[in-house]
Formats: structure tokens, C-alpha cells, sequence
């Protein structure tokens, strides 16, 4: 059994500790892994953690969101001040003034400071929790006896801990409640799409941090199958099977998805919704709606519980990969591709919606420059055409003088009807200078409002011949 608590308490802190019969390693784990946080992080059983997010690093941000019985919300964020595994965690804590939206909200004034010491006692751990900065001796209380009751669901969850696995109960308790997590990329919704729907970048992001996708069979059609094999940093991998129920590109795909046992058979299964929103500025919103549809085996127990952290943590690799490499930008235009070809390479065309580009022509080597000012800074663009394939494709290296980095331009056309589809490549930014003269989000914005906007009105105003 835990040993009693013991406490020490001034006008403005609060020092906590509790002996736990589990190793350090697990009890570090049930503050620092997602998944383990969200199974006990409560001050009673009356309670029910609705929803915890928590990236932990140092600078990284926690969401914990607790119902009471009345339907009440009480909702805990902060930011991780200090980590060192698996010794000492330090971090701040707030109350939201609502608490039930889905997301981040409105902060109270108060935030104290809270630190964890995690002391090795043989096979038990000795934990001080020290909470200090509070305005006042009634908040100081109120939170000692929050502090006392998650103790308390602490002592139970390690104590049911065998091997460091944790059991939730019976998975179907969580059948119909919903997790919606959101995100915004600094990405065009194309790339995030792509990255959403085609395996070999989904391998690249699905699974917690530390996983791979050695199998991934994911491709995006409504009816088809889903197989994807999770490999865990120790080498244990983990089966999923599901289908694609809708896949409207580049908006929304619908799919279920579950582990799968040795036999290959469901043991549970979830309902995902994923739509992407284009934002003003180029970037795209994520929204990823899920629910536990069914049960199939009492094994759910050991991975439903985990699933919120690990979404959450492969959503945070999906950024990773598309707010890197290339930017890739499409956009379909109610014109022929001739109109649309001639807009991108005739220069008279050029100046009304792209820029003045002195001594352009579409020949490769050919060689141009126009200058461009933006918030008082001036861009000498140079550039030499390095590939043209008449009505289909031009590419042309882009730099700027008096700077390091070269980045190449891509344009293709492909026809779509009597419509055409135009995607806009821009490969090498990364080789331009750190800082904020050239951040990504700036040709994000640049191409998105040329394309969307400036070109999109062009060609579709422009008389076409018959």
C-alpha cells in the first residue's frame, strides 16, 4: 500500500508528498506519458478526465480537462518549465475560465508554479509535489484537496500496474465520446491532403513519437481496405486494419481504424472524421473528429485509453513533414490550358497578375529579374529558365541578390475538361538565410494570394477563343 500523505503549507505554498509502491521509472510515467496522465488525473472517482493533451517538453503545453458529476467543467493548462527524467518536472498551472470547448481558452489570472521530485526508495517512490504562487490561503486549500484526491487515484492507477501496462476498465464505458483534435499547418491544404492520403508520406507520420509504419497500405478510395503495421521503438508491433468509408479531396476523408490481434481480427473499432480547411493566409486547418464505435474484445482495454496521446503525437510529426521541403500549391481555373500557359509565360500577361519580369522569355537559359518591395525591405529576384515543355510545364531557378540560397520553380498544367489544374512547386527554401526576411510562411502567403486570387481572376476574366 502508498503511505499517507504528508504536508506543509504557508499563505502562498503548498508542499505535498506521498510514498507510492511502484518504481520511479512507472510513477515518472504516469506524469509524462499522455496516455497514463489521462487514466487517473482526477481528484475522485466522481470525476471523469474528459481530455488530457500534454507535449511534453520543455516550452510545450497541457490541457487537462475534468467533468464533475453536475456536468461542470474544470479545465487545467500550463507550460513545461523544467524535465529531467526521471528526477524532476516542473511546470505552471491555470484554470480556464469555461473549460468545456474542445481547445484552449480564456485564462484565469492566477497561475502558481507547480514541482514534481521523484525520489528512488528501492522498488518504491518517494513523490514531494511543491505548488507555490497562490493568492490566497482558500486557493491554497481548494487545491490541497484536489492535490490529496489525485494522489489518491495515483496510489490505485500504479498499483494496477503490472509491467508498467495500464488497464482502463471496460472500453466500452468510452463507445460514443467523441475526441476532436485540431491543428493548423503552415502548409497549403494540397500538401496536407497528400500527406493525409497517400502512404508513403502517411508512413512518414503515423504513430506516437519514436514509431514507424514499416507496412502501410493506405490507399485513399472509398471501399478500400486500410492495413498498417506500427513498429514501437523497442521492436513490438502493433497491426491496424480499417476502410475508407468517403474521400472528398481535398476537404474531408472518413475512415474506421483498429488494432488487430494475432489472428488479424478487430478487437476494437473508431470512427474518424477528417475534414481540412483553407485558412486567409494560406495555411490549413486540421480537424480530426473520432469516436469508439465498437468492441470486440476485452483487450481493448489495453489501447483504447492511449488513443488521444497517440493521435495527438502523430498529428505533431504531420507537422514535421509538411511545414519542410518543398511547398506545393494547386488550383484549378475555369480556362483552357492555352489561356492559362499563355498567362505564365507571356510577359505582358505576366505584369497584370504576376510581376514585371524584365527580359523574360520561356527559353531555357533564359535569364530575368524583377524587384519586389515588402515591408520596407526591397527583393531583387534573379532567375534562368531551366525547363520548358510548351502548354505542360515551365521551371525556373529563383534567388535573390546580395543573398546566400538558390530555390527552383516548377509550374505544370494539366487538363481537366475545359478547365486546368496548375500546381506550383517551390523547392529549396530551406537554403535561404534563417530569419525573419524569408520565413516560409511568407511565400506561403505570396503564392496562395497570386494563384488564388490574382491569377485565378486573370484567366477566368480573359475572353477565350473558340
Amino acid at each position: 500500500m502508498s503511505k499517507n500523505n504528508s504536508a506543509i503549507k504557508s499563505d502562498t505554498k503548498l508542499v505535498l508528498s506521498r510514498t507510492f509502491d511502484a518504481p520511479r521509472e512507472l510513477v515518472w510515467q504516469a506524469w509524462t506519458d499522455p496516455a497514463k496522465l489521462k487514466l487517473w488525473f482526477k481528484p475522485g472517482d466522481a470525476f471523469m478526465n474528459f481530455s488530457t493533451k500534454a507535449n511534453v517538453r520543455v516550452g510545450g503545453k497541457y490541457r487537462i480537462q475534468l467533468k464533475n458529476p453536475d456536468g461542470e467543467f474544470y479545465t487545467a493548462v500550463g507550460t513545461y518549465r523544467e524535465i529531467k527524467a526521471p528526477e524532476r518536472l516542473a511546470f505552471t498551472w491555470a484554470w480556464e475560465k469555461d473549460g468545456s470547448e474542445d481547445d484552449f481558452g480564456e485564462v484565469e489570472a492566477q497561475e502558481t508554479l507547480l514541482t514534481l521530485e521523484f525520489k528512488a526508495r528501492d522498488q518504491q517512490t518517494e513523490l514531494t509535489l511543491v505548488q507555490e504562487r497562490f493568492d490566497s490561503p482558500e486557493s491554497r486549500d481548494r487545491h490541497f484537496q484536489g492535490w490529496t484526491g489525485n494522489f489518491e487515484q495515483l496510489a490505485k492507477f500504479v498499483g494496477s500496474c503490472a509491467g508498467g501496462v495500464a488497464p482502463i476498465g471496460d472500453a466500452k464505458d468510452l463507445i460514443g465520446k467523441e475526441i476532436v483534435i485540431t491543428r493548423e499547418y503552415a502548409a497549403p491544404r494540397e500538401m496536407v491532403w497528400r500527406a493525409c492520403t497517400e502512404a508513403k508520406h502517411l508512413a512518414q507520420w503515423w504513430g506516437p513519437r519514436g514509431f514507424t509504419a514499416p507496412v502501410c497500405e493506405w490507399d485513399a478510395k472509398a471501399g478500400n481496405k486500410i492495413y498498417v503495421v506500427m513498429r514501437a521503438p523497442n521492436g513490438t508491433e502493433f497491426p491496424m486494419g480499417g476502410k475508407f468509408l468517403e474521400v472528398i479531396a481535398p476537404e474531408k476523408l472518413v475512415t474506421t481504424t483498429g488494432a488487430l490481434d494475432a489472428n488479424g481480427k478487430m478487437i476494437f473499432e473508431f470512427h474518424h472524421t477528417l475534414t481540412l480547411a483553407e485558412q486567409p493566409d494560406g495555411k490549413t486547418k486540421l480537424t480530426m473528429r473520432s469516436h469508439l464505435a465498437q468492441v470486440f474484445d476485452a483487450d481493448a482495454a489495453k489501447y483504447v485509453g492511449g488513443f488521444e496521446a497517440g493521435m495527438t503525437q502523430s498529428l505533431e510529426r504531420l507537422t514535421d513533414l509538411v511545414e519542410s521541403g518543398p511547398l506545393m500549391l494547386e488550383r484549378t481555373f475555369a480556362a483552357p490550358v492555352a489561356l492559362v500557359w499563355r498567362a505564365i509565360t507571356n510577359r505582358d500577361d505576366m505584369a497584370k497578375w504576376y510581376f514585371d519580369t524584365e527580359k523574360f522569355e520561356p527559353k531555357v537559359g533564359c535569364e530575368f529579374r524583377f524587384v519586389v518591395e515588402h515591408e520596407g525591405n526591397v527583393y531583387d529576384h534573379r532567375c534562368q529558365v531551366t525547363e520548358v515543355i510548351p502548354q505542360k510545364k515551365i521551371a525556373y531557378t529563383w534567388r535573390y541578390e546580395g543573398y546566400e540560397g538558390n530555390s527552383l520553380v516548377t509550374f505544370e498544367l494539366f487538363a481537366e475538361g475545359d478547365k486546368t489544374r496548375l500546381k506550383v512547386t517551390h523547392d529549396g527554401l530551406e537554403t535561404f538565410p534563417k530569419g525573419p526576411l524569408f520565413p516560409r510562411k511568407n511565400f506561403l502567403q505570396g503564392w496562395t494570394q497570386l494563384l488564388g486570387t490574382e491569377l485565378k481572376q486573370f484567366v477566368e476574366t480573359q475572353p477565350q477563343q473558340k
